[in-house]
């Protein structure tokens, strides 16, 4: 590191920050999907830097600038106050990646949302965006020096857990999701069957009333994500899930009246091996099938996905 990096000021940025300076400053963020917006007045030496998540709020009108609405407006209007205009201002934009695309639905690019909303906002405020280092399936770690304008960009290698998901994601956008729902009731099965009709996405292989149903129906139909009771005949859930991911892991959502938060049988059930587990009481069922959708296809698709850790463990 030579004299003029060692003199600079440093400042990291963490997701739904952003900092504008006009002394000597090297400004540093991790960026996977987030995105970056890097402003700088070369003639005045003044520069800024943001860091959002997400491209806008709910219905727009959200104040935190962990949406890029509103972290380019702040960032424009703080570098303004410094005497900077926007006709001077050099923007540079970075992220966008699709690091986490599995914590999404499928078919929704937040990095490309976010890598959208950076370029309109910049071009409504008549600022010229001089460089571009966006998407891809990476992350990047970046340095922007605010005496030179310059970003030094360092690529980070997705993880061999991140790469599968990534890998996974894209082959599901190109097939429906085959799932198997296991539950001793029909009417519940019936249920089931309904509700992932309602998605295009989704192909119901089959329907097992006990695990070694269940088991024939996993050798013959090879399903993406299986939907799996506690309470059932000859075998409890329980039993079967530990056995499954002893023989022939799979993802499993368990949907049960027992596995209620906090209760041993939900932790029990994440203990196992389950990527998700869901109190069947609270999808409503019998109530129509709306809520349940809303509920329990998102949490299909990222089981679906999610395949090496244990997905959702939140409250219903």
């Amino acid at each position: 590191m030579n004299n003029t990096e060692n003199s600079l000021n440093r400042i990291f940025l963490l997701p739904g920050e952003y900092c504008v300076v006009s002394e000597p400053t090297r400004i540093a963020t991790l960026l996977g999907s987030c995105v970056a917006v890097c402003l700088w007045d070369g003639w005045k030496k003044v520069a800024g830097m943001n860091h959002f998540l997400l491209p806008t709020g709910p219905q727009g009108n959200s104040s935190t600038t962990r949406y890029g609405d509103v972290a380019i407006d702040l960032l424009i209007k703080s570098i303004a106050q410094l005497g900077s205009k926007p006709q001077s201002l050099k923007a540079q934009i970075f992220g966008g990646g699709a690091v986490v695309e599995h914590l999404t639905s499928l078919g929704s690019n937040i990095g490309e949302k976010n890598i959208q909303l950076a370029q309109s906002r910049l071009a409504e405020h008549g600022i010229r965006i001089a460089h571009r280092d966006i998407g891809g399936n990476q992350g990047r770690k970046i340095y922007f020096d605010s005496t030179t304008g310059e970003v030094t960009v360092k690529m980070i290698a997705m993880s061999p857990d991140t790469r599968y998901r990534s890998t996974k994601t894209k082959e599901l956008r190109m097939r429906q999701i085959r799932v198997l729902a296991v539950d001793d009731s029909p009417t519940v099965l019936a249920i089931y069957k309904k509700i992932i009709e309602l998605d295009s996405q989704f192909k119901l292989v089959g329907q097992a009333h006990d695990a070694y149903e269940a088991r024939d129906l996993i050798v013959s139909h090879d399903p993406d994500v299986i939907i799996l009771d506690i309470i059932m005949p000859k075998m409890n859930g329980l039993d079967f899930l530990r056995k499954l991911m002893k023989y022939r892991p799979k993802p499993v959502v368990v949907i049960s009246t027992i596995a209620k938060v906090g209760s041993k049988t939900r932790n029990s059930a994440l203990h196992a091996g389950a990527c998700d587990v869901i109190d069947k009481e609270s999808l409503n069922i019998y109530g129509g099938f709306e809520k349940a959708k809303n509920i329990l296809l998102p949490r299909l698709k990222a089981a679906a996905i999610n395949t090496s850790s244990q997905g959702s463990k939140n409250g219903d």
